[in-house]
């Protein structure tokens, strides 16, 4: 099991559970939205079953994002990847968007996951037709660069890193950010 990270006093990174992720499932609702989330593979429609097993759950860490009353905001997973933290699965609650949890989210879960993995920076992958996605990862610090590997194929995806350290300067320097997404 993983480690839990105090955010605030209102918000945690806790490792996921089983029921968790049953919930999440509701958050996906066409074979497009379950695509783009969990990759070309992840199957459609989900059974508990499907679901778990291709978000890879069993062998990845995968952190929920939960406030004081233990209400799932946000999803994630992180895994060593070319020497880097790999962020993955990223998801925020239909109902709980536009709030600032998706970058709480991801300054957490990078704080967490370089911790644990003893890796400097960080990636991830996102789909080049979701702007809103590749905006927000911008303005943390990702940049696009190009895939040093030719163990999958990224079509239609970009390739976006940034030192772990950026991320946890960005956090501590933008403390509204994180206040703002405790706000009920």
């Amino acid at each position: 099991m993983g480690n839990i990270v105090n955010v605030n006093n209102t918000i945690q990174l806790t490792p996921a559970t089983p029921q968790q992720l049953e919930s999440m499932q509701q958050w996906f609702t066409t074979r497009e939205q379950c695509q783009q989330w969990g990759g070309p593979a992840f199957r459609f429609p989900v059974t508990e079953k499907s679901f778990t097993e291709d978000c890879r759950f069993a062998q990845l860490p995968s952190y929920a994002l939960v406030n004081a009353d233990n209400a799932l905001l946000a999803f994630g997973q992180f895994y060593p990847r070319l020497n880097h933290c790999h962020l993955g699965r990223l998801a925020v609650n239909p109902q709980h968007r536009q709030r600032g949890y998706a970058i709480t989210l991801i300054a957490a879960l990078s704080d967490c996951g370089s911790g644990q993995l003893g890796l400097r920076e960080c990636s991830l992958f996102v789909l080049a037709n979701n702007p809103a996605a590749i905006l927000l990862y911008r303005k943390l610090g990702f940049t696009p660069v190009d895939y040093p590997a030719d163990d999958i194929a990224l079509d239609n995806f970009l390739y976006m890193t940034v030192p772990s350290q950026h991320l946890q300067q960005w956090r501590h320097s933008h403390p509204c950010m994180i206040q703002q997404s405790s706000a009920f």
